[in-house]
């Protein structure tokens, strides 16, 4: 799918992703209100739901790249929401989740842009995992200016093989300008072009 396509997309209610719903999509059982990654429609790329490892009951998320043969270390799998960002212009947001890794390889990361009309970057935060760990909470606080149209999440595995999950998941929610900034970046042409 072209990013043409994912800036298309909308959510109409951001705040929390909590009733999971499912939708077959490639072979990979994604949640209600999330996409697949294009590069995710192949054999040795999966994502889904899982009801059997979770922070909280009853379900989580997660990405698994489960054969390296081939894969070039950039590869990803992932999966995104695009929310309308009419609610958070000119506010400073907060996005929280728990990740959990299993023999990761790359990176597992909780990635969010705020990005306008134009498809651009105008900032955004993100936090990876690595390797093997139990599940860890991570925050993103960041800026969406006037000029954003979109909020861009997602949550990705990149690199050669590993499982990545990802549970109870909260905002975007408006913070007090005061909340410090975690995990963010400044918009640079690396963060444009490495966009899943």
């Amino acid at each position: 799918m072209n990013k043409i396509m994912r800036r298309s997309c909308t959510v109409l209610i951001p705040c929390l992703w909590v009733t999971l719903h499912t939708n077959a999509i490639a072979g990979n059982v994604v949640p209600e209100g999330w996409t697949a990654f294009s590069k995710c429609n192949k054999p040795n790329y999966e994502v889904g739901i899982d009801n059997k490892i979770f922070r909280s009951a009853p379900k989580s998320y997660y990405v698994e790249i489960n054969d390296s043969t081939g894969l070039k270390a950039r590869d990803a799998c992932g999966m995104y929401q695009n929310i309308d960002a009419s609610k958070y212009v000119g506010q400073r947001v907060r996005i929280s989740a728990f990740l959990k890794g299993e023999s990761i390889t790359g990176d597992g990361y909780l990635i969010s842009n705020a990005i306008n009309s134009q498809g651009e970057t105008l900032a955004g935060a993100s936090t990876n995992i690595k390797g093997t760990t139990d599940w860890r909470k991570v925050t993103l606080v960041f800026d969406v200016s006037n000029s954003v149209s979109t909020v861009y999440l997602d949550f990705s595995l990149w690199g050669q093989q590993g499982k990545l999950w990802i549970d109870d998941i909260s905002g975007p929610e408006v913070v007090d300008k005061d909340t410090p900034l975690q995990n963010a970046y400044p918009p640079t042409p690396d963060n444009l072009q490495n966009r899943p």
